[in-house]
């Protein structure tokens, strides 16, 4: 994976849903995109899909899904809980985004403890290499994320 300076910026006014932001970017196969979850729009994160790039973002709600492969329950040092390949399962879920994801729970431990809720699930598309400790790392030091990879 290469590193590359961002190509594109938009900013807009604080009364701009972010989602609506989700439509002015021009998309590009094979990148990877980082979005906080006001930007979490099955529907829109699947075109990021189809294009075969990929997207990594903080859940927001909870997902109704069915889990295809991968560890339960794996605490260890680096701060996965579980990585797991999902299928979303509710009729509206499964209507936007038919694809496999990728879930990954995580807890940093970097941070002092403001909550004892411990868990951040990131989800994931095809691209399922990588180490979940790295893809989450990408938000920070948080103790508690929620990421969505296609």
């Amino acid at each position: 994976m290469v590193t590359q300076i961002p190509t594109y910026i938009h900013i807009t006014n604080a009364n701009v849903h972010d989602t609506q932001a989700m439509d002015q970017i021009p998309y590009e196969p094979n990148a990877y995109y980082i979005f906080d979850r006001g930007y979490f729009d099955l529907g829109r994160l699947y075109k990021i899909n189809i294009i075969n790039s990929y997207f990594i973002i903080r859940q927001r709600g909870r997902l109704q899904y069915e889990i295809f492969d991968g560890e339960a329950l794996i605490e260890d040092d680096d701060g996965v809980i579980s990585d797991q390949i999902i299928e979303l399962t509710g009729y509206q879920f499964r209507k936007k985004y038919p694809g496999k994801l990728r879930r990954i729970v995580y807890y940093a431990c970097t941070r002092p403890l403001v909550n004892r809720n411990k868990k951040c699930s990131d989800f994931g598309k095809k691209n399922y290499s990588g180490n979940g400790n790295s893809l989450c790392s990408n938000f920070g030091n948080n103790s508690a994320v929620t990421v969505v990879l296609n």
